[in-house]
């Protein structure tokens, strides 16, 4: 099955309920990102901050997805390429009262250079 959304390729949907304080980690091929979620005062609102550990590592936090709301990106995010093509996200946050992992959907997109 093939999948497209505008002129991106999904290369994979799904979701991910997480366990509290703990990151939620995909492998795709040899590239591995780490989403962690944190509060901070820092912030008034929710906020990403992406940081490159290395060249096959890419770590996402996101802070203030707080409990209630439901959370996510209005236009695909770019985070760099795989397989000779844009590899960006989409997703959407929720997550319940007190201490309880959020519930992440997600989908990993591709996009060809040439579009």
């Amino acid at each position: 099955m093939k999948i497209k959304v505008g002129e991106y390729e999904v290369l994979d949907s799904g979701s991910v309920i997480g366990i509290h304080g703990k990151p939620i980690v995909f492998y795709i091929s040899t590239i591995e990102i780490e989403i962690s979620f944190q509060n901070s005062t820092a912030y008034k609102s929710h906020h990403i901050e992406a940081s490159k550990v290395n060249d096959s590592r890419l770590k996402l936090t996101f802070y203030n997805f707080l409990a209630g709301n439901v959370l996510g990106n209005k236009i695909p995010m770019q985070l760099g390429y795989f397989d000779g093509k844009l590899l960006s996200l989409t997703y959407r946050v929720s997550t319940l009262f007190g201490e309880t992992g959020h519930t992440l959907q997600y989908t990993w997109l591709t996009k060809s250079m040439e579009q």
